[in-house]
């Protein structure tokens, strides 16, 4: 017992226990060694126990070397190395900080594996089958204590001492950087705290417990019901209802703040509801967007319901990623549907326009398509330099570097869309390159994604100018609306309804006082975040006299506007964002949008600036002058005919019967003839939809909602509703089409004609001849209808349909021809 005693650390509870089996050998007699260490619990050995004799010959000594024997070949192969392991509990918590820099060499041969203090096993020794560990689904179903003593972990223990040092001090470092670690606080937990603690903010999520500091200010974790009573009954409240008592704290005016996840956004009412004490407007933030639109209605839905004082004021936030315009794009379509569906207007379900925020449009498509194009081929894509728009959304300069710094973009781009699994091959949608765009890196999916917003912006500003983009519902703004006299006029009545279709003049005041203008930069200064104007904002008065008014005083009349910044796109990165500033003037109000080098610079010095006090009598002059003259000055040509500038503008309005008449309405309203810079002639789509709020002759405030329309609308429209021929259209004023004329004294007509002889070609009638390229409009027939908005080739002119002939026309894209009026064609 005592040469065992020194192998093992443990041996207090093993000397015991032989010491028992000792006196119980000597007196049971004949009594075998084997039961009794049975008995013990440190039997299981194979090697033959001594018989009685043999026990009476020699006595307990000869009994306690037998079990001595059989213990170490009990303990060879599993107990021994489970108690070399257990070296001391000082040496797993603590010790010097010394002994961690020991270089602890490992044994690599069997040499040095031999000398281990540790006894070899015995040959008879039997090793112990290791208990399978059942699995533990979660941290409440860990072993006992009791089931950790009888566990045998034998089989992960190690033999030698070289490595268990080794683990030791790879243990203590991984413990040593743990506690070095900076990490963030819970954000839940954090924002809590900051809001004023549990105390005064009400928690409702699927949590059963959070963290908070004590009175030390060490991090403990508590419960969420912990010093929550009910203040109806006086007891402490039970943790499946702690999220009624959170809601019900919060609807009392008891706690001023209510943060709700996911677990808790649905089947609550947290609306300023007439019947609770608690009826402030409610101020809704989303701090993370979710996957679904439809979970974000639902979590908006909670503060905005029925019997509520005041509806609630929404923020939803996201951070400057490309990627995370995923979730605002589709949240965005989702509320727009839900205004046009409840309201009949997209703007409906929020004060500002969330068109900006859908990309998933098919104009976004179309920039998608254009962006995976230009990416599929880097090579040939980089010959060619980029647009101005993709350059300053990439922020690369027009100079010597332009062309390595782009194709060094192109490049890096490709890999980035393949390694996110972006087929190139395959155009998706915007969808799935939305969702494609979180696995970049964030530099990269930026750089992207601003390429992708720059090609849809060109796309929709190009679609506005020709007529394609549809803007819904558009409104009229000005200082002042008012019904011209004598209107509105009826200019037909619906024969079953008895409703009339009417019309509306307004005149449209778009001036700004010097007064108001100061009212915007003030309101401006105040929403900054330095409380003041940033330095390009302000008053620019021009270097050069406006066109047709240098001769007025001494340097002549000079032109004056104020930039306000606007604020940055929501899509936009602030490390690449160019600032843009809103232009207005005295005479029209708010003009366009444009960068501040555009506006100051361009190719010549143009504005400069102008302090506030030098620029009010200036201002009001222009201010004046732009009601009774254009910004030409007294002496235009064109008399009162010309409206560049005037400050009240005329527009007109189809109101009321406007469905019965729609058919009418469309055909001649629908598309207008305009001269491009290349002398040729387009059709464009010029209807749109308004709503304009106006003052009446009698004083009151009108709400109009109708089709916007010309003054050559006006006339052809009351022509085409009585019967009566519509006045012809007047030639535009541009210059002609020299691509289309003959050269080398060729005549028009085989030039046009395509080898056509004069007697197949009809005189040129509204811009159509034979062989031009035109595009159909204002078929109203259900099969006409299919063809409108198409462009077709006309073949020739045949006299002999009636009435009045008809041009033959073949569709691009389809079999055979058709026989269309002139009225219904126009010249590409």
């Amino acid at each position: 017992a005592k040469v065992n005693a020194q192998q093992c650390p443990g041996r207090a509870k093993l000397v015991e226990q032989l010491k028992q089996v000792e006196r119980q050998a000597r007196s049971s007699g004949g009594q075998r060694v084997a039961d009794l260490l049975a008995k013990a619990g440190l039997g299981g050995s194979k090697r033959p126990s001594p018989d009685s004799a043999q026990i009476e010959q020699e006595g307990g000594g000869r009994c306690v070397a037998t079990v001595v024997d059989l213990l170490e070949a009990r303990k060879s192969a599993g107990a021994a190395r489970r108690v070399a392991a257990d070296v001391s509990d000082a040496s797993w918590s603590g010790g010097s900080g010394d002994e961690d820099e020991e270089e602890v060499a490992r044994p690599t041969n069997r040499a040095s594996r031999s000398k281990s203090p540790l006894p070899a096993p015995t040959k008879s020794a039997a090793k112990p089958k290791p208990k399978r560990r059942k699995s533990y689904g979660s941290d409440d179903d860990l072993l006992s204590e009791s089931e950790e003593e009888e566990a045998d972990l034998s089989w992960a223990q190690h033999s030698n001492p070289a490595e268990i040092k080794m683990l030791q001090r790879l243990k203590k470092q991984l413990v040593r950087k743990l506690n070095a670690l900076k990490m963030p606080d819970n954000p839940l937990d954090k924002l809590i705290e900051e809001l004023g603690g549990a105390e005064s903010v009400a928690e409702l999520t699927g949590r059963k417990g959070r963290l908070v500091r004590d009175e030390e200010g060490r991090t403990v974790y508590q419960k969420r019901n912990a010093n929550e009573v009910d203040s109806d009954t006086g007891r402490m409240v039970a943790m499946e209802r702690i999220n009624l008592a959170e809601k019900k704290a919060f609807m009392d005016g008891r706690k001023l703040v209510a943060i709700i996840s996911e677990a808790a956004s649905s089947g609550i009412s947290l609306q300023a509801d007439r019947r609770v004490p608690n009826t402030r407007k409610r101020l809704h933030i989303t701090l993370e967007l979710p996957w679904s639109a439809d979970q974000c209605i639902q979590q908006c839905g909670r503060t905005h319901r029925s019997n509520q004082i005041h509806g609630p004021e929404y923020q939803l936030f996201m951070t400057a990623c490309g990627g995370e315009r995923r979730f605002a794009s589709t949240v965005a379509k989702r509320l727009q549907q839900l205004g046009a569906i409840t309201k009949g207007d997209r703007r409906a379900a929020d004060a500002s326009d969330l068109s900006m925020f859908d990309v998933d449009t098919k104009w976004g498509k179309k920039a998608y398509d254009e962006l995976i194009e230009l990416l599929s081929n880097p090579l040939f894509s980089s010959t060619r330099p980029p647009p101005p728009y993709v350059r300053r959304a990439l922020g690369l300069k027009a100079n010597d570097e332009l062309h390595a710094r782009w194709k060094e973009y192109l490049d890096d781009a490709e890999e980035a869309v393949a390694s996110v699994g972006i087929n190139t091959d395959d155009k998706g949608s915007v969808k799935g390159f939305l969702n494609r765009l979180l696995g970049m890196c964030v530099k990269m999916q930026n750089k992207v994604f601003d390429h992708f917003m720059a090609i849809l912006e060109e796309k929709v500003r190009v679609a506005k100018q020709n007529g394609e983009f549809d803007d819904g519902v558009v409104d009229i703004r000005g200082e002042s609306v008012k019904v011209a006299a004598n209107f509105p006029r009826e200019m037909k009545k619906d024969p079953i309804s008895g409703v009339p279709l009417l019309h509306f003049k307004l005149d449209v005041d778009r001036g700004l006082s010097f007064k108001r203008a100061m009212e915007m930069l003030d309101e401006k200064a105040k929403s900054n975040e330095t409380g003041k104007l940033y330095p390009r904002e302000g008053f620019y008065v021009s270097k050069r006299p406006l066109i047709g008014r240098e001769k007025e005083g001494p340097n002549g009349v000079k032109a004056l506007a104020f930039l306000i910044q606007r604020p940055m796109s929501a899509f936009a990165v602030p490390s690449t964002y160019i600032h843009t500033y809103g232009i207005h003037r005295p005479n029209t109000g708010l003009g366009a949008t444009d960068s501040f080098e555009s506006f100051t610079e361009g190719i010549t010095p143009r504005f400069s600036k102008l302090t506030p006090e030098a620029a009010k009598d200036k201002w009001e002059a222009l201010y004046r002058d732009g009601l009774r003259m254009c910004s030409h000055g007294p002496n235009c040509k064109h008399g009162s005919r010309c409206t560049v500038g005037k400050r009240v503008q005329q527009q007109h309005l189809i109101c009321g019967a406007v469905i019965p008449f729609w058919a009418v309405i469309k055909e001649h309203l629908e598309y207008q003839k305009k001269g491009g810079r290349d002398g040729s002639l387009q059709m464009v789509k010029v209807m749109r939809i308004v709503r304009v709020r106006c003052v009446g002759a009698d004083g009151r405030e009108q709400r109009l909602v109708g089709v916007e329309i010309s003054d050559k609308g006006v006339a052809k429209l009351d022509a085409a509703l009585n019967n009566q021929p519509a006045p012809q259209d007047v030639k535009p004023d541009v210059k002609p089409d020299l691509h289309q004329l003959g050269r080398g004294g060729a005549s028009s007509s085989s030039s046009h004609g395509g080898g056509a002889s004069s007697s197949d070609v009809k005189p040129d009638v509204r811009g159509l001849r034979v062989g031009a390229h035109v595009k159909v409009h204002g078929l109203a027939t259900d099969a006409g209808k299919k063809l409108n908005g198409k462009s077709g080739k006309i073949e020739r002119w045949d006299a002999a349909m009636q009435p009045s002939g008809r041009w033959i026309v073949r569709i691009n894209g389809q079999q055979g021809t058709n026989a269309l009026q002139a009225k219904n064609l126009g010249a590409l």
